[in-house]
């Protein structure tokens, strides 16, 4: 638009709005053919009877002759310049200073004579919305509004101190904290009541919510065990934005000066973008100013509440939601610091002034709780009603507990360690470039390189990127020490300047991400900001402290040599421990098949039975391994099923006690020690069967028969019985329990080896897994799974266990009739031979529904292992079974089985 400058305002009368009418009589005929010249004089708005031409009351405009007659000399002139400078050979003129009304479309190199008569006036295009506001008092005085007249730069100056919470000429805070007009008729000259209102009333709506943020930022700083240390953060960061938005307002005031004042509608135009801002936060915490009420979530809520409300705004890349955007990311980065501190301490990312976990959490915001009078194995706990904060879903706060548990069994079995020397510089904090990402991960990655190194025991070769900064900090207390302080060291506060600008991380951080607006770099998403600041750290770090702790399992406790000689005992790996039990257990008298009484009762006496395994475990141990396994015996009662010594189930009462110390109590749990000893309950059925099976072959070898077709009947039936029993016991012994056994001991061995990325090997898969106590005592119980489903000792395969019970019992049945056989005449010969025959038949009939039913499983494709494991509860070990077992032929275990019985058709089809 044209600049006007109508401050001068000696031309104008603003008391009279009507001039005199022009008599038309009085024009000469050419003056008649001549628009009259336009006026400077303000016309009327609201008066209709108002002339339609005005006359300047100045006198350099006295009447209508004389303005025609100027206005025919001045065109005479022009005429005559016109002939004597040629425009064809002279240069172009230089553009006049003159500018050209709207109305008039003459060339500004040649000014019209209303642009002459404006320019002696000092006055340029007289538009009316470019008048100084006195200009239009006469159309405000016509409305008759009663109204206080005030100076506007004295009304701008109370309302920025009302905004400051300064003492105001003109402005007031009520008791619920809104500021009010002490006179609610106050205008500026110029300007309307009405219009002058709207624009007020904002900008003191804008101030009553600031102050009331003010009043929430002060209520969360007092009061930290009901807002706990989240709220306490976030109320001291809302308090510097606060700072920050008053320094602002303050800065309005200089950018005024004598030439450009500062106007209400400038103010009120800068603070616009900061009322959606203090509108939004207003709204967002609930702020109630008559009930001085306010709602904000405790904890990890709060952090959640702060990033839905980014979310909704995240892609904004201008304008005022950009700003608020940016506003709520920077509270939000230092509101997490609390929590971002107990992360930090739970998975000793840094180290804290006292080693207490109370300390950290005194107001129980934290997702992990503790319970002091117990051990560390059941000390902590994740609380069932906690909050999760936005970057930790369920299954990720199971694996941060899990780690952190981790960090703590390490700590209690080898404090020299050199993971409880980390620095604070490896704290978690929000980041916001790439750069200061890769930094930050680099840092991570070489500190995890060299504790795995560590790990393997490599304690030379790697360097300890920790190493400089414990050096800085011994130097910097060697320098503490010295009474000789040196000058330049001494902290000094700096001067206080004019300028002073409020300097805090708080602000500084927001000017940094307002400063990447600016200068169009990219701010990353909140979802970019929560991997790079929390889910990749997670995934560096916490493997690290679960593959530390496995390593101390491994080397400082032999994980290893404890699971092997679980193996030799509850799965009878070890050869000399089975015979001895054969020699404890079974009848020691020569040609005897049954049990050993050891005395005249079953089951035997406690006291002469626990002496008698006593001594078969001195004879079988290894080194100490007397001091591990012990035998459990089991209380007998009238239902107990073992009451009976010719039942399959009589040697139950017989089980076995591991004595696994703290920390291996973590993986060799009382679950896991439940699964082995059902599988050594029915290893032990086993043994019975085929351990007579083998002593009936020495029976009916001494017996002196009267018929030798009836011994060789005999021994047909127990070679038959034999046959079935070795299948199936080599089924179990190598399909079952030592395939199974054999990869989970590899992937036990490669714990350690030292991951290689370059090596593709389906091992590091389960590695990657396992490391860490948790998930390996998980991975130990998936594993006795396996066997207990491929033995069919699961509750789902009863059906196919009680068919093969009968089988058992019947050739436990054959050895009782061996043993209860006196060859006194053929009558009894004949008499034993039909009662085995009927053993055998009953037998066959049994081990063929067996083997229908297995069939029928087979059919139906539950022999395969993965399916079963599939049908039950989810579990990553059944996924990396599903990708590596499954796939190298060893899923089928029940087709396994019937290729077994079915060799060379004896068993039938």
């Amino acid at each position: 638009m044209f600049q006007s400058n109508l401050e001068d305002l000696e031309y104008f009368d603003f008391t009279k709005l009507h001039g005199e009418s022009i008599n038309v009589s009085e024009w000469k005929e050419e003056d008649q053919l001549r628009l009259r010249p336009l006026t400077s004089e303000p016309f009327s708005f609201l008066n209709s009877n108002v002339n339609e031409s005005f006359i300047d009351s100045n006198a350099s405009v006295t009447t209508t002759i004389t303005t025609v007659s100027a206005d025919a000399s001045i065109q005479q002139d022009d005429v005559i310049q016109e002939e004597e400078n040629d425009m064809w050979t002279e240069p172009p003129l230089i553009s006049t200073t003159f500018n050209t009304l709207s109305w008039d479309t003459q060339n500004s190199y040649y000014p019209s004579y209303a642009q002459h008569k404006l320019a002696r006036k000092n006055v340029s295009t007289p538009f009316l919305t470019e008048a100084p506001q006195r200009f239009s008092e006469t159309i405000i005085h016509s409305l008759k509004e009663d109204t206080t007249v005030v100076y506007e730069s004295d009304l701008v100056k109370s309302l920025v101190q009302a905004l400051n919470g300064l003492p105001s000429i003109y402005f007031y805070w009520d008791n619920c904290e809104m500021l009010k007009q002490r006179n609610p008729r106050l205008r500026i000259l110029g300007v309307s009541l009405n219009a002058l209102q709207p624009i007020l009333e904002k900008v003191l709506l804008f101030s009553s919510q600031l102050r009331a943020l003010e009043s929430v930022a002060i209520e969360c700083q007092d009061n930290a065990p009901k807002y706990g240390l989240t709220g306490t953060a976030f109320g001291c960061y809302l308090s510097e934005l606060h700072l920050y938005l008053q320094h602002s307002i303050v800065n309005v005031l200089s950018l005024s000066d004598r030439n450009h004042p500062m106007t209400i509608l400038k103010l009120y135009q800068y603070i616009q973008p900061l009322s959606v801002i203090v509108q939004k936060l207003y709204t967002l915490l609930k702020v109630n100013n008559e009930q001085h009420k306010f709602e904000i979530p405790f904890g990890a809520a709060l952090l959640n509440l702060l990033y839905e409300e980014i979310r909704r705004t995240d892609l904004s890349f201008n304008g005022n939601m950009a700003l608020y955007r940016d506003i709520c990311l920077t509270i939000l980065i230092y509101t997490s610091e609390p929590y971002q501190y107990m992360l930090s301490r739970w998975l000793q990312l840094c180290q804290s002034v006292k080693d207490d976990y109370f300390y950290e959490d005194p107001y129980h915001e934290f997702f992990i709780d503790m319970d002091s009078k117990r051990d560390v194995l059941h000390r902590f706990q994740i609380r069932a009603d906690a909050t999760l904060p936005y970057f930790i879903d369920k299954d990720l706060s199971e694996y941060i507990f899990r780690s952190g548990v981790s960090l703590r069994l390490l700590r209690k079995t080898k404090p020299e360690h050199p993971i409880f020397y980390i620095k604070d510089s490896m704290s978690l904090k929000c980041i916001l470039t790439n750069t200061e990402s890769e930094k930050y991960l680099d840092l991570l990655r070489k500190v995890s390189k060299y504790i795995q190194s560590y790990n393997l025991g490599n304690h030379v070769t790697t360097l300890n990127p920790l190493e400089n900064l414990d050096y800085q900090q011994k130097h910097t207390s060697s320098l503490h020490d010295n009474n000789n302080i040196p000058e330049e060291i001494i902290p000094t506060l700096p001067l206080l300047g004019k300028d002073l600008v409020p300097s805090t991380d708080f602000i500084n951080t927001l000017s940094s991400i307002l400063n990447y607006r600016t200068n169009h770099s990219f701010i990353p998403t909140l979802d970019v900001i929560t991997l790079q600041s929390y889910l990749k750290p997670f995934q560096i770090w916490c493997p690290i402290l679960n593959e530390s702790v496995m390593s101390s399992f491994l080397d400082q406790f032999k994980l290893q040599s404890h699971l092997s000689l679980m193996y030799h005992y509850f799965l009878f790996g070890n050869g000399t421990f089975v015979n001895g039990l054969k020699t404890t257990l079974f009848s020691k008298q020569e040609g005897r098949v049954g049990l050993d009484f050891m005395g005249d009762c079953w089951p035997p006496r406690v006291f002469e039975l626990q002496l008698a395994l006593r001594d078969l475990l001195l004879d079988s141990a290894i080194e100490k391994e007397d001091e591990l396994i012990t035998f459990r015996i089991c209380k007998t009662t009238k239902e107990s099923p073992w009451l009976n010594p010719r039942a399959v189930e009589a040697l139950d009462f017989l089980q076995l006690d591991y004595n696994a110390a703290y920390p291996l109590n973590m993986v060799i749990t009382s679950s896991v020690l439940d699964k082995y000893n059902r599988i050594f309950t029915f290893l032990l059925r086993l043994l019975r069967v085929t351990t007579v099976l083998k002593r009936s072959f020495e029976r009916l070898k001494n017996i002196t028969w009267f018929r030798a077709e009836t011994r060789d009947r005999l021994y047909r039936y127990r070679f038959q019985m034999d046959q079935f029993v070795n299948a199936f016991q080599g089924y179990v012994q190598n399909t079952a329990i030592q395939n199974t056994w054999n990869q989970f001991m590899q992937h036990v061995q490669n714990m350690r080896i030292q991951r290689d990325p370059n090596i593709n090997t389906n091992y590091f898969d389960y590695v990657s897994v396992i490391m860490e106590p948790h998930s390996f005592r998980d991975y130990h119980e998936h594993i006795l799974d396996r066997i207990l489903y491929q033995c069919f000792l699961k509750q789902s395969q009863t059906r196919i266990l009680q068919e093969l019970l009968p089988v058992l019992y019947s050739i436990i049945s054959f050895g009782a009739l061996l043993d209860d056989y006196l060859p006194s005449t053929i009558e009894q010969e004949d008499k034993l031979s039909m009662n085995c025959r009927r053993l055998f038949e009953r037998c066959q009939s049994h081990s063929r529904v067996f083997i229908n039913v297995l069939m029928q499983v087979e059919s139906k494709g539950s022999g395969s292992l993965g399916n079963i494991l599939n049908s039950t509860r989810v579990s990553i070990f059944n996924e990396l079974y599903a990708r590596h077992e499954a796939k190298q032929g060893l899923d089928g275990f029940v087709k396994d089985l019937l290729a077994r019985l079915n060799l060379n058709s004896f068993n039938g089809k």
